[in-house]
Order: C-alpha cells, then sequence, then structure tokens
C-alpha cells in the first residue's frame, strides 16, 4: 500500500508542478522499487501502453533481466469488449530484436524472454 501512495504522490506533485523536469513515466519506471518482473499496462490507452512498454523493456534489459510479463488485460473494458492494447503489445514485441514472446499464460498476460545480444568483433 505505500508503495502505490508513492507512486500516487509521484503523479499528483507532477500534475500540481507541470514545470518539473521528470514526467510521470519517468518517476513511476525509475523508481528503485519498480517490479522488473512484469509490468501492468491495465487502465492505459495504447499509445500509453506502447511507452510503458518500451521503457520497462530498456529498464529490464538495463538490468540483465532474462523475462518479464506484461499485463495487457484481454480487453473486456474495451468499447465493443475487443482488445486494443494486446495486439499492439504483441505486435510490436515481434518485431522488437532481442525479445522472444514464450507464452500467453492467459488472454491478458504477455510473456517474454529477452535475449542478450551478442556482439561481433570483425577483425
Amino acid at each position: 500500500m505505500v508503495e502505490y501512495n508513492k507512486k500516487a504522490a509521484k503523479l499528483a506533485q507532477e500534475t500540481l508542478n507541470p514545470t518539473q523536469p521528470q514526467s510521470w513515466l519517468q518517476s513511476l519506471i525509475w523508481d528503485p522499487e519498480y517490479n522488473l518482473e512484469q509490468i501492468d499496462l491495465h487502465q492505459l490507452f495504447v499509445t500509453e501502453a506502447l511507452e510503458v512498454a518500451k521503457a520497462h523493456l530498456q529498464k529490464c534489459r538495463a538490468n540483465n533481466m532474462t523475462k518479464t510479463k506484461f499485463i495487457t488485460g484481454w480487453g473486456r473494458n474495451s468499447i465493443g469488449g475487443i482488445a486494443k492494447v494486446k495486439p499492439k503489445i504483441v505486435e510490436w514485441l515481434t518485431e522488437e530484436k532481442g525479445v522472444e514472446i514464450v507464452k500467453q499464460s492467459n488472454e491478458g498476460v504477455v510473456e517474454v524472454m529477452i535475449v542478450k545480444e551478442e556482439s561481433c568483433v570483425i577483425m
């Protein structure tokens, strides 16, 4: 509960102080208590979800994580009950280098393996 209150406070502070240099995304993603094992994208629009997902993957790579989960939900709250976030996240992950979708444990979760890219030295 304390963790969520801290995050809510950061968001509220930025809203009340729009000249603050950090964005809400940076304050959320770069929080030292941030959970790298998964990211919950519920309640976000597609554009926001992609932005958060990309930042999450970047942080996972920087911390040498080998897997993570993107919790997208299955679209129940979308207009017509048709998912919008999950298909875009899957499309992005499919095109992203160094990432393999390993399983979709349920309708609303995409689990990925983060493959470390090999560096090549040509002599």
